[in-house]
């Protein structure tokens, strides 16, 4: 270790115990004194104040709001990096008589870091048996409100050829820092899972408009939780081709064609972990995670076998994260999945007993190295001869056990030892009552269990596995022995 860390460190030992011994101390932020702002609107700067550090009336709610301020303006885009620093002249009088202690008065110094106006990268990407290579280009705060227009180009394996044009921007600059909003145009030609002979072609827009609340520090979260919203609108005309005439069911066969689907969506988050946006590689330890999707498709193509009509799809997710010993040595986090969609089919069609088929990239899928380990991706479910068409009615659950690695020199990195438990069932519920439903989701689960490590990246999540199935049922593509899986989300 060297002396510049052990410095450091006794610097924010000394910075949290002056925070601790005066945490309550009430103070007012006066002036502040900016530098480097010049490409920022001031409105839209002023609105990121008001909304942060000059809220603040202890001195713990300034250093956590101070945090806040700091994120938002980098991750709004309106800068590249911040320092912040306060002076101090002395106490005011309190204008709440109530209130025995003075207030100490608060000069803010910020010095920001201009952000580059325009950027281009290229790069790749590769996992989970996947690669694929990309270009883009992107003008940043255009008009000195955090505006962004990119374009990115990409091509791989799965995703054959890519191009997105992407606008974002604060939705209400003026007024506050915490709601955006984003346009996408797209074109782009994919291969539907890795045995599917179906190759997608969507062109489409889409509309959202999204919060970001964030908590500021993993050692005070928000105890009640942080409620997040999106909201989205989107229209995408779709082509679905076949590939190969080799083994190919009928089911794939009826999802060729055209379709155009238009619809709209809201996705509900509310999270009481103890992790946050501020510290990407922190690991959570305890708290709480709930996830609501909704999308209702309310115009479809009832003459096209590929899209038979409306319907409404949604999904449930809800996480539970706890910690035992010290430093929260062993942690564990279980999970539970739902979804279900349900087609809005006419009072006739009910009538005739008729149903639609729905779009095979609008249905759920499970198994893989994110979703219930130890089978192939899109490998749980129903089937028709050996291809994988998803279903519109699902349950999966996972168990994990984590560890600190027991080594003096690596147990306070990002890596972990992983033991989980994985089960799930996909179905198509034809139609079903809800009651039926429930009781063939309940029985006959595809069930596995493995051990592992992973890496908590502020990029991704790094896993490796050695998993085995303690349960298949007939039509389960197994995947025993190792299994490798990145991304953001994981069972």
């Amino acid at each position: 270790m060297t002396t510049n860390t052990i410095t450091s460190e006794i610097h924010e030992q000394h910075i949290e115990n002056l925070l601790r011994e005066n945490e309550n101390l009430p103070i007012k932020v006066t002036e502040i004194n900016t530098l480097g702002a010049n490409q920022i609107n001031p409105s839209t700067f002023q609105s990121h104040l008001d909304a942060t550090i000059l809220k603040a009336q202890t001195l713990t709610e300034l250093s956590l709001q101070t945090q806040i301020l700091n994120n938002k303006l980098i991750s709004n885009g309106l800068i590249k990096d911040i320092y912040q620093n306060y002076d101090s002249l002395g106490k005011l009088p309190s204008s709440d008589i109530t209130k025995s202690h003075p207030l100490l008065n608060i000069i803010s110094n910020i010095n920001v870091l201009p952000i580059n106006k325009f950027m281009a990268r290229t790069g790749t990407n590769v996992g989970n048996g996947e690669g694929d290579g990309y270009l883009e280009f992107q003008i940043r705060n255009m008009f000195g409100n955090g505006e962004s227009l990119k374009f990115n180009i990409m091509k791989g394996t799965k995703i054959q050829s890519s191009y997105l044009l992407n606008y974002s921007s604060l939705l209400l600059p003026n007024k506050t820092p915490f709601w955006n909003m984003n346009i996408d145009l797209f074109k782009n030609v994919s291969q539907l899972g890795q045995n599917l002979p179906l190759e997608l072609d969507m062109l489409g827009g889409k509309f959202s408009i999204r919060s970001s609340f964030i908590t500021p520090s993993r050692h005070t979260p928000d105890k009640r939780g942080l409620w997040n919203y999106e909201f989205f609108m989107q229209s995408v005309i779709r082509s679905c081709g076949n590939t190969s005439l080799n083994n190919t069911s009928n089911s794939l066969l009826f999802q060729t064609g055209e379709d155009w689907k238009n619809s709209l969506g809201s996705n509900f988050v509310w999270d009481s972990r103890n992790n946050s946006v501020l510290d990407p590689n922190a690991f959570p330890s305890n708290g709480q995670l709930f996830k609501w999707f909704n999308e209702l498709n309310f115009i479809g193509n009832r003459s096209s076998t590929a899209n038979g009509g409306p319907f409404w799809k949604n999904q449930l997710e809800f996480t539970q994260i706890r910690s035992w010993l010290p430093n929260d040595f062993i942690t564990m986090n279980c999970t539970f999945r739902t979804g279900y969609i349900k087609q809005l089919l006419t009072k006739n069609e009910v009538q005739k007993g008729s149903s639609s088929f729905l779009h095979i990239s609008d249905k759920f899928q499970n198994g893989g190295p994110n979703d219930i380990r130890s089978f192939q991706t899109m490998g749980l479910g129903p089937k028709d001869i050996f291809n994988s068409i998803g279903g519109d009615a699902f349950v999966s659950y996972g168990i994990s056990i984590f560890s600190k690695l027991p080594i003096k020199d690596w147990s306070k990195s990002n890596f972990r030892l992983h033991w989980f438990l994985n089960g799930g069932k996909l179905i198509n519920h034809n139609g079903m009552s809800i009651n039926n439903c429930f009781t063939d989701l309940s029985r006959q689960h595809s069930i596995s269990t493995g051990v592992g490590i992973l890496l908590r990246h502020p990029m991704a999540r790094f896993e490796l596995n050695f998993s085995v199935p303690l349960t298949i049922h007939q039509g389960d593509d197994v995947r025993k022995g190792f299994q490798f899986g990145v991304g953001l989300s994981f069972l």
